[in-house]
């Protein structure tokens, strides 16, 4: 007993002096910070520079942990929404992408949508293009919301693409560098995440999307318990992974980006066009839903340097009008299902057209 106790004593006295050393550390560090303000001459500048600091410390921490910190969030998500971004200048589409997002996710406790979901906006800007002001001003409005949640690419350290204009189908240094952005931005989905959501920052989420989404997963894994990836909008945008997923697919975007632009790089990983990616899917299901379920409101491109108007809207189908065919919603083979393909989907109750009943027939038949 008499040993017990002075182990005890002996662990209070440990624990109280670590205690004491990491409040005394922090103190330090808070001085060390208000000094070097000081010689800075304090301001905005010196704000900004913490900020950065801050920033390359996330990035290099594990994605989980930058998601988490400072905030109240639960230890996984079912439905993680990944938003690569970048400035576009005095333009801000980021923030009414958001807001779409935000509208979406009720704030009631218990609520699915409002227990399961979260954002990770991701600020990919390049150091030659500033400040990105609208990611800026979000991250200060929503920093106890634990809903969402910022990260930066640290702007420094960045290998040069050059500056080879696009061929083709060959991409360009911007294309790659793009590319290079958005493997980046998917390896910030925290391994606890059960599926990835990735769509583009300049998109409108159409009014009952995330409702959608929650029947699309329920009903890839009656069709098919193993399935690979589903979209429901056009380009590299509206694409939905499971957790295992998420690391192989950009894994292969990094191997392949020299060759083929992002979208392109995508189908050929999910219909298995290459011998690597072909055995990687087996003979596991690629869906896509019926109607296009992100709206483009963006004129400005991070690409491009024109304005681009005319791209699809909420609610059209997604047939080879914005899709490769074969990623496309095949109308011909699956008119009355809202997924495609639909070869699998024997049962009615998977089709929300069936969930009419105008002759009101009964379900349950007794046996």
């Amino acid at each position: 007993k008499a040993r017990d106790t002075l182990s005890l004593q002996r662990n209070d006295a440990a624990d109280a002096t670590s205690a004491n050393a990491i409040v005394q550390a922090s103190m330090e560090i808070e001085e060390l910070r208000e000094e070097l303000a000081a010689c800075r001459g304090g301001g905005a500048s010196s704000a900004m520079d913490d900020q950065q600091v801050d920033d390359d410390k996330n990035a290099n921490a594990s994605p989980s942990a930058v998601v988490g910190s400072a905030k109240s969030l639960s230890s996984s998500a079912w439905l993680t929404i990944l938003i690569p971004s970048v400035s576009r200048g005095t333009t801000d589409y980021l923030s009414p992408t958001i807001s779409a997002i935000l509208s979406q996710i009720p704030d009631i406790p218990g609520n699915p949508i409002h227990e399961s979901v979260r954002i990770i906006v991701v600020d990919n800007t390049p150091l030659e293009k500033g400040e990105h002001r609208a990611f800026g001003a979000l991250r200060e409005r929503h920093k106890d919301n634990p809903v969402i949640s910022f990260h930066v690419q640290p702007k420094r350290g960045r290998s040069d693409e050059g500056a080879d204009p696009d061929h083709a189908n060959k991409p360009g240094a911007r294309v790659r560098t793009q590319t290079k952005d958005l493997i980046y931005t998917i390896r910030r989905t925290p391994e606890s995440s059960r599926h990835l959501f990735i769509m583009e920052d300049d998109f409108f989420m159409c009014a009952g999307t995330l409702d959608a989404l929650l029947y699309m997963i329920s009903k890839a894994y009656r069709m098919d318990p193993e399935w690979l990836a589903m979209k429901v909008s056009y380009g590299f945008n509206g694409i939905v992974l499971r957790s295992r997923d998420v690391r192989p697919f950009a894994a292969y975007l990094e191997k392949r980006y020299r060759d083929r632009p992002p979208d392109h790089i995508q189908t050929e990983w999910w219909q298995g066009e290459k011998p690597e990616s072909r055995a990687y899917k087996e003979n596991r299901s690629y869906f896509v839903f019926r109607y296009n379920l992100l709206e483009h409101i963006g004129v400005k491109s991070s690409l491009r340097s024109k304005e681009m108007v005319g791209f699809g809207v909420c609610g059209q189908e997604m047939n080879t009008e914005l899709m490769f065919p074969v990623d496309a919603f095949d109308s011909g083979k699956c008119g009355n299902n809202d997924m495609s393909p639909c070869d699998r989907d024997a049962q009615p109750a998977n089709r929300w057209v069936f969930m009419a009943n105008p002759k009101r027939r009964p379900q349950y038949q007794p046996e």
